[in-house]
């Protein structure tokens, strides 16, 4: 059902119809994530401070009542939390107050002098500058930490544990909280303290190995983006989601430990299997699929129209339709070429003959046919080429990290270019004043949850170092004290109850959770 609560005692419902396992949402007037963490204060605290920055953006989303402190750096870490952001989180970069996180240090640069890199990890987070050194700076972590859902770290195994914020020290604390660990080999296991980037755990996964081209296979590539960093932050953000359900039916937070090695191996997950199989180690294939023909990429056209592009064939359907829009239907009564597992044994005698066929017409004109035919294919695009496709386009899948118009970043108007496109600014800072302005554009939310999650063309910039630091300490000042142990367990007996009580006599449930909450009012 739903009842409309009112200010301030219906925001403190929706706080312990939430502690309680109840699912229970608060209309949220103006920032995304103030009515549970105290709006009145910070609208307050922003109209008194001259100069202040703006507040961050209204949130929506399934995770919109979700706070997140990233204690992390660089990539892995910061990827997984512009997930959650993405999701409605409210996301409070802690960085060291000297310098911030390194990645504010890499380029390409923006006209303003500040990382392209860095902007495009941490759009729409909080920044406040913090050394976990100091023990004043600790406890304002612990300020913020006592009404944080989760917290993401990706310091070396033993970091937090020396400086009193190891999961067994917070989970004490804060046994709601959601504790997630990045690292390059988890936290356990024999090669836990050693160092990882990127192109190591690539190295000793394996997927090195196998990617490539077949006619160099001594070369060591690197795939071209930093998926043992991309993949680790994918797997943490999925962990802390089944973390926070975890947490809603037994009202306790939960340890996640991610390793990029680990990933890595999850990623190949049909490479290892093949060598436990077969007991033949996986090689280079360039644009080829191990066990998939025709899959791959081919060479179409003479002289300046010859071109690559690729055609995906999964099965005998589609292998026949390749071969009549070649002119070959014959190729599938050809022995080789009769099943899947034969034409993967006979590929390359395939590519000649296919490629032979395909010299007749550039590939643009193979792909129209192919296409047509229901037949997987498409040319091979450079960044450049894709970034002007209708569909992506179309699904939103570019955006625009905008500041306001009294931004000192501000460099040049959004163009009126997106039809229906809606601007996450706040009501109080809309108005030429404040017209958004672009800084850079980039990947969007491949997430679609339509009704759900509203899916802009834009994104708030990313914060300064310690833009909100002054904002956050204010704002601790309201902190909830942290749950003490036996409420928690009180809170998960209470949640356990009243989930069977809905599921055996929902009315008579809703009127004993309101009793139980009038009565703690």
């Amino acid at each position: 059902g739903v009842t409309p609560v009112r200010q301030p005692s219906g925001a403190m419902a929706v706080r312990r119809l939430a502690a309680l396992g109840v699912r229970a949402v608060g209309q949220l007037p103006i920032a995304g994530h103030a009515t549970l963490v105290g709006s009145a204060h910070r609208a307050r605290l922003l109209s008194a401070s001259a100069g202040a920055p703006p507040p961050p953006p209204p949130r929506c989303g399934p995770l919109q009542d979700i706070t997140v402190i990233d204690l992390t750096r660089v990539l892995a870490g910061p990827y997984c939390t512009l997930l959650l952001r993405e999701l409605g989180a409210r996301v409070i970069k802690v960085e060291n107050p000297v310098g911030g996180d390194d990645s504010r240090h890499f380029g390409p640069w923006l006209p303003s002098g500040d990382s392209a890199y860095f902007e495009t990890l941490n759009a729409g987070k909080e920044s406040i500058g913090l050394d976990l050194k100091q023990p004043k700076d600790r406890e304002a972590l612990h300020a913020l930490l006592a009404r944080a859902d989760v917290l993401i770290e990706n310091f070396r195994p033993g970091v937090m544990d020396r400086m009193g914020l190891g999961w067994e020290t917070l989970s004490q604390q804060y046994p709601r909280l959601c504790y997630t660990s990045i690292s390059g080999f988890g936290q356990t296991g024999p090669d836990r303290l050693m160092s990882a980037y990127d192109c190591s755990v690539q190295a000793l996964g394996g997927i090195m190995s196998v990617t490539g081209s077949a006619s160099r296979p001594s070369e060591p590539i690197r795939v071209g983006i930093s998926i043992g960093d991309i993949g680790a932050g994918i797997y943490a953000a999925l962990g802390v989601t089944a973390a926070l359900h975890h947490r809603a039916a037994t009202g306790r937070g939960c340890q996640i430990d991610v390793s990029m090695l680990d990933c890595q191996v999850a990623l190949l997950l049909h490479q290892y299997a093949s060598h436990d199989v077969n007991g033949v180690e996986p090689t280079k294939l360039g644009s080829r699929h191990p066990t998939i023909t025709p899959f791959q990429a081919y060479r179409a056209g003479k002289g300046k129209d010859e071109e690559h592009f690729v055609i995906g064939a999964g099965n005998n359907k589609l292998f026949g339709i390749v071969a009549e829009v070649l002119g070959h239907p014959e190729w599938t009564d050809d022995a080789r070429f009769a099943s899947n597992a034969t034409r993967t044994q006979h590929c390359a005698e395939l590519e000649v003959m296919m490629e032979e066929a395909l010299k007749k017409r550039p590939a643009r004109e193979w792909v129209g046919l192919l296409v047509s035919r229901g037949v997987p294919s498409a040319l091979i695009h450079g960044i450049a080429q894709a970034s002007v496709q209708p569909q992506i386009a179309a699904r939103r899948m570019l955006v625009d990290h905008v500041c306001l118009g009294t931004d000192p970043d501000n460099t040049a108007p959004i163009a009126a270019a997106y039809p229906g496109a809606a601007l996450t600014t706040t009501p109080e800072h809309t108005g030429a004043a404040h017209a958004p302005r672009k800084l850079l554009r980039t990947a969007g939310n491949p997430i679609k949850m339509p009704g759900i999650l509203p899916d802009t063309v834009t994104r708030m910039r990313s914060p300064k170092l310690d833009e909100q630091g002054t904002l956050l300490r204010q704002e601790a000042t309201e902190v909830v004290p942290p749950y003490a142990a036996e409420e928690a367990r009180l809170q998960a007996q209470v949640a356990r109850a009243v989930a069977q009580a809905l599921r055996e006599r929902p009315a008579d449930a809703v009127a004993r959770v309101a009793e139980l909450l009038s009565a703690k009012e």
